[in-house]
């Protein structure tokens, strides 16, 4: 088998295979990272997906309706109909801000979804949200929707020999807690500071990255399991318990700060673990 050659990186690059280069061995490298995600073909079959997914469309910002300029606002009906708006930014510098629509849908449905005619969704999508309606009423085909499909894996090696796994390859989850992202930069950033304290050494840089990010990481992975039930699924005594008693507690301090350290990634105090925050 053939040897690729490759343009020697700088510290910054992103190694791309020239022309040519299918069915040709690369390498040897110090270190191999696996950030491809949740269907990695690196990292451990995902668990099955989860009973829920969503629907997401993009849409300009409406400008008859007002809707948080800094938050997520969603709408349920139990927990088997969620609707959520949020701000998606500017497709490009400088453009026009962005609204991101999604709506929860059991997988088993998406076929008989796909099928029935969109007005009908659309009729009921509004039904449940009716300051929506600007958003949804130009979709014109199922094609303008996306759908997303979600499953929880958490990798049993993240680190073995000279391969790394950061963000979903590591530990996919469902969305409700919103930190998909968030982890990944803690890894990324996790795995930089092992690279600068240990750069030669594939193992103590793996030890040092696992050291830094695994107990973050279990606490949200549980934590995910835990409270997506509670916005995505069938359960008809969660959501009754979530509207009825978690709801009302939630108003009453800390519950608030307790909730906002929860949902932005604050539990297990990683940025103190990654030096990013002290203790002053």
């Amino acid at each position: 088998m053939p040897t690729c050659r490759l343009p020697r990186p700088t510290r910054s690059a992103v190694i791309s295979l020239p022309p040519g280069a299918a069915g040709c061995r690369l390498g040897p490298f110090d270190l191999l990272i696996d950030a491809l995600g949740a269907r990695s073909p690196l990292s451990s079959d995902p668990r099955r997906e989860l009973p829920f997914g969503a629907l997401w469309v993009t849409r300009p910002w409406p400008m008859d309706v007002y809707f948080p300029a800094d938050a997520l606002e969603q709408r349920y009906r139990r927990a088997d109909r969620m609707a959520g708006v949020m701000p998606s930014g500017a497709e490009e510098e400088g453009g026009a801000p962005t609204a991101t629509y999604f709506w929860s849908l059991p997988l088993r449905d998406h076929d008989r979804w796909q099928r029935s005619a969109l007005a009908d969704w659309k009729q009921e999508a509004i039904a449940l949200w009716p300051e929506t309606e600007s958003l949804l009423a130009p979709l014109e085909t199922h094609e303008d929707l996306s759908l997303a499909r979600y499953r929880h894996r958490t990798h049993e090696q993240p680190a073995k020999g000279r391969l790394v796994h950061v963000g979903d390859s590591w530990h996919a989850a469902s969305p409700q807690l919103g930190q998909g992202a968030n982890m990944a930069l803690l890894d990324a950033w996790a795995l930089s500071r092992a690279l600068r304290d240990q750069p030669r050494d594939a193992a103590s840089v793996a030890g040092r990255y696992l050291k830094m990010r695994r107990g973050h990481v279990r606490l949200y992975q549980a934590m995910s399991r835990m409270f997506t039930p509670v916005y995505q699924s069938h359960s008809r005594l969660l959501p009754l318990l979530r509207d009825w008693i978690a709801a009302p507690l939630m108003q009453w301090p800390p519950a608030p700060r307790l909730l906002a350290g929860m949902v932005s990634g604050a539990y297990g105090r990683p940025l103190h673990t990654l030096a990013l925050l002290d203790d002053n």
